[in-house]
């Protein structure tokens, strides 16, 4: 059994040969959260080398 799928005209897509415009990036939430990570990392191993010496 099979069947045969076409697409639709206008789907909202860009069409072929037509250059895709920019993209947003959602940079507030994950950049904080991994600049937030590094520092108590950082900080951890920093910590922990003290102890060391």
């Amino acid at each position: 059994m099979s069947e045969t799928v076409l697409a639709q005209p206008g789907s909202g897509g860009p069409g072929p040969g037509t250059p895709a415009g920019p993209t947003d990036v959602p940079l507030d939430g994950g950049i904080s959260l991994l600049l937030a990570g590094g520092v108590a990392y950082g900080i951890k191993h920093l910590k922990n080398r003290r102890k060391k010496v």
